[in-house]
């Protein structure tokens, strides 16, 4: 799971680059849509590999030893595809220049998911405590991203085919 932000290949910082250096209102609009065309498409790429990775993985020796269902590797992949995706669209938030949000809703994400998990094994929930927590994180914080997005880019289309 963590080799999934690397499926981007860095398409989030060139475009975030390119909105930055972008002056002419229909060339940044361009440039946004296509971005969020990419990364709409991104989404879906993503969760296919992140769940098909965790059902090989749930095959393996090591990881049936574990002795848990593949419900369990199912929702690890589902919860790891979710933070790439809300984080690559967070992202969005440096090429429109408010940087500092992004810094924010990292140190809030990290705090969710310390205290999930936390919580989570406190509850019993064994290794379930690891995508509970990620979910948690990403439900506390891709909400904000998204409305601070739209407060800097009212027309956005989060999701575009």
């Amino acid at each position: 799971m963590g080799y999934l932000p690397y499926l981007d290949g860095g398409f989030r910082t060139t475009t975030s680059r390119g909105i930055l250096a972008e002056s002419r209102p229909e060339a940044h609009k361009k440039l946004l849509d296509f971005s969020q065309t990419f990364y709409s498409w991104f989404g879906l790429l993503v969760l296919a590999f992140a769940l098909l990775c965790m059902v090989g993985y749930s095959l393996t020796p090591g990881a049936r030893s574990l002795g848990q269902p593949l419900a369990f590797f199912l929702a690890l992949g589902f919860a790891g595809a979710a933070a790439v995706y809300a984080s690559a669209q967070t992202n969005l938030l440096i090429g429109l220049r408010v940087q500092a949000h992004v810094y924010w809703l990292a140190a809030l994400g990290s705090g969710l998911n310390l205290g999930a998990l936390w919580i989570a094994l406190k509850c019993g929930a064994g290794v379930w405590a690891f995508p509970i927590s990620t979910v948690t994180a990403v439900a506390g914080t891709y909400p904000c991203a998204l409305f601070l997005i739209r407060c800097y880019e009212p027309g956005i289309h989060f999701i575009k085919f």
